[in-house]
C-alpha cells in the first residue's frame, strides 16, 4: 500500500456456480504488516456489497517467498449469479508502504471448476407475460426474470437454460398424385419443395369443414431426396387428404 487505501481487482465475468463449483488461485503475501489483509471476496448483488471467502493477514515481516495454491468452494452460491474480486486492505496501525519486488500481495493462476462464466448480459422490461427473444449469436443462453412492483425490484428467480439456433424456413409441400399401390391400398405422393420438415403427417377429413385427424396406419417412405409417399392407407379411410409438414 503506497497509500492506506483498499486496492482490488474485480473479474469482469459474472459467475454462476454449480453445487460443485470451486475457485482455484495462487497467492503470495510478501512483506506486509499485521494490519494489511489480502482477501478473496464474493458479491451476490452486482458488487454493492462484498463478503470475504478467503483472507490472509501479513506477518509483520517478509512473509511468503513463493506462491501457494488455494481452493475455495462456491457451493454456498450455487444457482446464483456472483461477482468475484481480490482485495488488499489496510487497517489502523503500522503498515508497509513499499511496492517493490517481494512486497505486498500477489495473485495468479485464477481458474474456476463447476462454474459457468457469463461474459455478456442484456436485459429489459417485459410489459406483459409474454416476450420474444432474438439472440445476437447462436449457442447456449440463460434466461432469468425478476418481478417489479411499482418502483420496487425483487430478486431474480431461477435460471432457465435455452439454446439459440438458426431459424429454419417452414417447409413447402406439393402433392404430386394419388394411386393404388401393389398392396391394393391407396398411396399418396408428395414433394418437399423447400424448407426442412421435422415431422410429416397424413391427415384426413370426411367432409370439408370437419376437424382433420391423422391417418395413423399410413407408412411414410422416401424413394429419393425430397420425394415422399404415404402407403398402406386403410380402405375405409375415404374422404379428403392433406400432408402436414412442420
Amino acid at each position: 500500500h503506497v497509500i492506506p487505501e483498499e486496492q482490488s481487482i474485480t473479474l469482469k465475468a459474472v459467475l454462476h456456480p454449480s453445487p460443485l463449483g470451486e475457485v482455484r488461485f495462487a497467492t503470495r503475501l510478501g512483506l506486509a504488516g499485521t494490519v494489511q489483509t489480502a482477501a478473496l471476496q464474493v458479491s451476490v448483488d452486482g458488487g454493492s456489497k462484498w463478503t470475504n471467502l478467503w483472507t490472509q493477514t501479513g506477518t509483520g515481516g517478509n512473509g511468503e517467498g513463493a506462491f501457494k495454491m488455494r481452493t475455495n468452494s462456491l457451493a454456498a452460491f450455487s444457482g446464483r449469479d456472483i461477482r468475484v474480486r481480490f482485495a488488499y486492505s489496510v487497517g489502523n496501525g503500522s503498515y508497509y508502504a513499499q511496492a517493490g519486488a517481494g512486497q505486498g500481495f500477489y495473485v495468479d493462476d485464477i481458474s474456476f471448476v463447476g462454474t459457468e462464466l457469463i461474459t455478456t448480459e442484456a436485459g429489459g422490461e417485459v410489459p406483459s407475460g409474454k416476450f420474444s427473444l432474438t439472440a445476437s449469436s447462436l449457442g447456449d443462453l440463460w434466461l432469468r426474470a425478476r418481478p417489479k412492483i411499482n418502483s420496487r425490484t425483487l430478486p431474480y428467480g431461477p435460471v432457465l437454460s435455452v439454446q439459440a439456433v438458426a431459424s429454419v424456413s417452414p417447409p413447402v409441400v406439393r402433392m404430386t398424385g394419388a394411386s393404388i399401390g401393389p398392396d391394393g391400398k391407396l398411396r399418396v405422393a408428395f414433394h418437399v419443395v423447400s424448407g426442412v420438415a421435422q415431422t410429416i403427417d397424413l391427415e384426413r377429413v370426411g367432409e370439408l369443414g370437419d376437424p382433420w385427424s391423422s391417418v395413423i396406419d399410413a407408412t411414410l417412405s422416401s424413394p429419393q431426396t425430397g420425394d415422399y409417399f404415404f402407403s398402406g392407407i386403410p380402405e375405409d379411410a375415404q374422404g379428403f387428404f392433406r400432408v402436414r409438414a412442420r
